[in-house]
């Protein structure tokens, strides 16, 4: 077993170990390919709770046998819909091992807003990142600065989108590599490369079908970047939860073509099948018009028209 190998399982152990006796953030991806030559649009969102140690009841669908990570079958958390435990009232701070106060923040609220403009600056270049408030109706600011235990079933979180596109399957994997950035070389995806096996392709089928498969652990590795630079940068108490510990990938929707969506429910806590083999994942449709080659027909048309209409112009100068 070599040195990177050794280094992955370590971080899934360590998550395993984490999952057992904490809330962590649940990352969901979607996938949208446009054209048969695999160009499309990704999504991966985290939702991440105003309340480290809130978890989770009824609503939300726990993974089996573990009730700290759960799962919301809605790439985006556009409709977040659970009930925490009554003792989730009061965001966790640097005495709590959660959140740290560099700059000495007043409350609890301006703390939260300072972390979340500043998740941004762990994004690589080329990548969009947006954030939002997400909330119950029942919500109040000032919960966040009661005492822990105070009986309080609302809820409030952040979530962090980040959006990358691409032309085709090339430009996918050379992108995904970027949002990995130094992670890629302890991840399972580096091994693959090393034994020639793709990690990410995408088939035609019968009758316009296409499917995109892709390793199971892409998106944890896809997120893990972004989660390392800020669980260590100074506004995350190092000494309270580690990168391992923070998140955990939770379902991937693929919408390829003209076809319904894809769901996929993931459990990082199982990436190999009953042979040890990784995972794969995938997600199939119907596409019957090619969207990026009409756009690049498009394009040159109009690039034509341009350069006739300059042509044209020149030519009647001249003849003045």
């Amino acid at each position: 077993m070599n040195k990177k190998h050794i280094t992955s399982l370590l971080a899934l152990t360590g998550l395993a170990i984490f999952l057992a006796s904490c809330q962590v953030a649940p990352v969901n991806a979607k996938t949208t390919i446009t054209s048969k030559d695999g160009a499309g649009t990704k999504t991966i969102s985290t939702l991440v709770l105003v309340d480290g140690s809130a978890q989770i009841t009824g609503d939300a669908t726990a993974f089996p046998g573990n009730n700290n990570y759960f799962y919301i079958e809605d790439s985006t958390f556009e409709n977040v819909e659970f009930t925490p435990k009554a003792d989730g009232a009061k965001a966790k701070l640097y005495h709590d091992g959660y959140l740290a106060n560099p700059n000495k923040k007043a409350t609890v609220k301006e703390v939260w807003e300072e972390f979340a403009a500043k998740v941004a600056d762990y994004v690589p270049e080329g990548f969009e990142l947006t954030t939002r408030t997400v909330q119950s109706d029942d919500w109040k600011d000032e919960y966040m600065e009661t005492v822990p235990g105070a009986d309080v079933n609302a809820w409030k979180g952040y979530v962090f989108t980040v959006t990358y596109s691409w032309e085709n399957v090339e430009e996918y994997i050379a992108k995904t590599k970027t949002l990995i950035g130094s992670n890629y070389e302890m991840s399972e995806l580096q091994e693959l490369d090393d034994s020639n096996t793709p990690w990410v392709t995408f088939t035609k089928g019968e009758d316009n079908t296409y499917t995109w498969t892709e390793a199971y652990v892409v998106n944890y590795w896809s997120a893990f970047g972004v989660f390392d630079g800020v669980m260590n940068s100074e506004y995350f108490n190092k000494n309270g939860i580690n990168t391992f510990d923070g998140f955990s990938v939770a379902m991937q929707e693929y919408v390829i073509g003209e076809s319904d969506p894809v769901i996929v429910k993931v459990d990082n806590l199982n990436t190999k099948d009953e042979n040890g083999n990784l995972k794969f994942i995938s997600g199939s449709g119907v596409i019957k018009n090619n969207t990026g080659l009409i756009a690049g027909i498009i394009g040159g048309v109009v690039a034509l028209v341009a350069a006739v209409a300059a042509f044209l112009v020149i030519k009647r100068k001249k003849a003045k």
